[in-house]
């Protein structure tokens, strides 16, 4: 929701799931085109995979993982 963004929820979110969870060996996937979550990824520490599979001709899904 656009009154959330910009405020360090989902930074503040992940730092407490690695807290409890630990900050290694976690993988995920996101939608490509949504530039915001790669970059939040990113940010946080994850890398790209270079895997990224094609849903439709609008979506494709990247695969990141922080070691």
């Amino acid at each position: 929701m656009k009154e959330f963004r910009g405020k360090g929820l989902a930074k503040k979110a992940f730092a407490e799931i690695e807290k409890i969870h630990g900050s290694h060996n976690w993988e995920l996937e996101t939608i490509l085109q949504e530039e915001g979550n790669c970059y939040l990824y990113e940010k946080l520490g994850y890398k790209r995979t270079g895997k990224v599979e094609n849903i439709n001709e609008r979506m494709d899904i990247v695969f990141y993982k922080k070691d």
